[in-house]
């Protein structure tokens, strides 16, 4: 067992030695009967249009993304408690908690935060939303955001301690005033910020939109970040107060997010220089205990270390040219790349995986390359890989 450990910690360190990593931890009820077709339009909605541009902006600075994407039949309090418990950070990393699913207060009194019931409806195994927030900040994150769009309502449970934007069936595109203020907003300030989308008592509503069936609150949330980052003034405060208001007037005071800050000004971090080495994929360590999922997640973290290194233009073309040949490795001769659009499910171009790695390896307008989906074959390699790209405007 001992070896066994020592050989996955020296598997992985290339992916977490120096690194500044963004770590995204989403917990998403996309199963649930009642509300399971709101939040697996929830799930893809936020990823397309918060979680990539955000990851775009900041892998110019160096940022690796280190994503758990834990949703459907994976989504149990035991392993949200695993996640948050076992979550490795450095100084200078960012960490995103993100829940959409059920929620409840519980009793009247006590604080004002939701728990969470992860998918399940046994009041034991209630998760509670500061709980989480609290753990996660003892990480030493330099940044440290937790956020829970779930109901709030008062019941017999024991506590524990229409917008103006529609689907983009193409590539993510962002400018540079977009850019510079999405890494302005996550890389100058330091602390932490909890948010929960109902206050004590209220339910967290959802419905049709632009975007599909989807919770309100993730809605507005991606609105008003996407105008606000197009006119340069994103803000954490500013971005949640807009939210707040706008759902609150949306609903008739029937649901208002409440959030606490505790963020202070800091110094963004230098830029680390490019992996001067090309970045060998391995395939993740096999366990009875690992789902499917779980696997094909950390497949896709890895092969997005290599594709950041791909496309850094800072690399010498010798460099970029060497991390090419080591992607087409892991490939099987027939492999297909498939480019997915920002929203819904549309192949918008199909490759080879040489020809997409060839493509790749001389782009100088790819922000990010992130994998969305993976077949892996039987001898550990990819026959099919899907990618949704953001590209500077």
């Amino acid at each position: 067992m001992i070896r066994k450990l020592a050989i996955l910690f020296f598997s992985i360190l290339p992916f977490i030695a120096n690194a500044q990593t963004i770590h995204w931890l989403t917990f998403i009820d996309t199963e649930d009967e009642n509300v399971g077709v709101l939040d697996k339009n929830g799930r893809e909605v936020l990823y397309n249009h918060f979680i990539n541009p955000i990851n775009a902006a900041l892998k110019e600075k160096g940022y690796k993304t280190n994503i758990q994407d834990i949703h459907g039949t994976d989504l149990t309090p035991q392993k949200g408690k695993n996640v948050i418990t076992n979550l490795n950070c450095s100084q200078d990393d960012i960490v995103v908690f993100y829940y959409i699913g059920h929620g409840t207060h519980g009793t009247v009194g006590g604080e004002p935060w939701p728990m969470m019931l992860m998918g399940q409806f046994n009041p034991d195994y209630f998760i509670p939303l500061k709980w989480a927030h609290d753990q996660l900040k003892t990480k030493g994150a330099k940044l440290t955001a937790t956020i829970g769009m779930c109901c709030n309502v008062y019941q017999g449970v024991n506590r524990r301690d229409i917008p103006s934007f529609g689907v983009n069936y193409g590539n993510t595109t962002l400018t540079e005033k977009e850019i510079k203020s999405i890494q302005k907003m996550f890389l100058e300030n330091k602390g932490d910020f909890l948010l929960t989308s109902a206050s004590p008592g209220q339910s967290s509503y959802g419905d049709k939109t632009t975007l599909g069936p989807i919770d309100f609150f993730t809605f507005y949330l991606v609105q008003t970040f996407e105008d606000q980052a197009y006119d340069g003034t994103l803000d954490w405060s500013t971005l949640f107060s807009t939210v707040k208001n706008d759902l609150n007037d949306f609903t008739n005071g029937k649901q208002t997010p409440i959030f606490v800050s505790n963020l202070s000004k800091a110094t963004a971090s230098t830029t680390p220089p490019p992996t001067s080495k090309p970045v060998t994929v391995t395939p993740p360590a096999s366990s009875s205990a690992t789902s499917t999922v779980s696997s094909n997640q950390e497949w896709m973290n890895r092969i997005g270390v290599a594709l950041d290194n791909l496309i850094d233009i800072r690399q010498k073309e010798t460099a970029r040219i060497a991390q090419a040949s080591e992607l087409e490795k892991i490939f099987t001769p027939n492999a297909v790349v498939k480019v997915m659009s920002q929203d819904g499910n549309f192949v918008i171009d199909k490759s080879s995986a040489d020809e997409f790695i060839g493509r790749l390896a001389t782009s100088r307008i790819l922000l990010k390359v992130a994998p969305v989906d993976v077949v892996v074959n039987d001898s550990d390699k990819i026959s099919e890989l899907k990618v949704k790209e953001a590209y500077k405007k």
